[in-house]
């Protein structure tokens, strides 16, 4: 692997910038949630939401361990939210995709080996094999009822990451920087130096992502890091007149710390690579 050196000036220029009545604010909106809307036993419309973490939901795990979800469901004509908390499992081999429970202290809970909840109040499941819109509900050691639903928001890794210019703190323009760096996984954002040089905005930033979103930790680069730096120049139309960006550091291509130079007090003067 590659190493070479990063080189930033030390000086922030927000310091030098403090009397400024403009900035540049990042934005990054996550589609990683899903949502449904359907029935129980086909009477009662119900929605839910549903969000994936990182946790697997028991100590000894591997890749395909379930890992733990949160979210709420409610009946539409009551309109009240009742937590969720499960798991999602992706293996041929668990018995369930999706196991959803009410518990009875929604702060204060534990799973047990099977990663079932202890004391749950209601379950919501899709066992494998069924149809994607198939589940069941069942009160505690009640009888079981089919649920049937439907997606009206797919989960997805994808991102929508943007540049807000704002003056006196209100949103003049917005800049899409998914489009800008063809790169839909964009997950932060750092803003290193901005400036106005001869009516033109100009913008220092770094950002990043996993290298494999969703491999949780395993796999090829499955922690590992894409990450880039880049400079943007606005006119006084509040057009984008420039855009470059450089890769610092990328596991998939195997180079760490690749050699950029730039100044964070003088944005103007952009991004020079090695030997440029």
């Amino acid at each position: 692997m590659k190493t070479v050196f990063l080189i930033v000036s030390l000086i922030s220029s927000h310091h030098l910038i403090g009397q400024a009545n403009w900035s540049f604010v990042p934005k990054i909106d996550f589609d990683r949630y899903a949502s449904y809307q359907g029935t129980i036993n086909g009477k009662y419309p119900i929605t839910m939401y549903l969000e994936e973490s990182y946790k697997p939901c028991k100590e000894d795990y591997s890749r395909w361990t379930p890992r733990e979800v949160y979210g709420w469901y409610m009946y539409d004509k009551i309109g009240k939210k009742i937590p969720l908390v499960g798991h999602v499992c992706y293996a041929d081999v668990c018995e369930s995709l999706l196991e959803l429970f009410v518990p009875e202290n929604p702060i204060d809970y534990t799973f047990d080996e099977d990663c079932s909840l202890i004391g749950a109040k209601e379950v919501i499941r899709q066992k494998n094999g069924w149809a994607s819109n198939r589940y069941e509900w069942q009160m505690k050691d009640a009888q079981s009822y089919p649920v049937y639903l439907e997606p009206t928001h797919a989960f997805s890794w994808s991102t929508q990451a943007t540049l807000l210019l704002k003056i006196n703190n209100i949103e003049i323009e917005s800049f899409n920087l998914t489009e800008l760096t063809e790169n839909e996984y964009i997950e932060n954002i750092e803003i290193l130096g901005e400036k106005r040089v001869e009516d033109k905005f100009h913008l220092l930033f770094k950002y990043s992502h996993q290298s494999n979103p969703g491999s949780y930790g395993f796999g090829m680069c499955g922690a590992g890091v894409e990450e880039f730096v880049g400079h943007m120049a606005i006119n006084s139309n509040f057009e984008v007149a420039s855009f470059e960006k450089i890769q610092t550091r990328s596991c998939i291509n195997s180079s760490d710390n690749v050699e950029v130079f730039f100044d964070v007090s003088h944005p103007e003067l952009g991004l020079k690579r090695q030997n440029e």
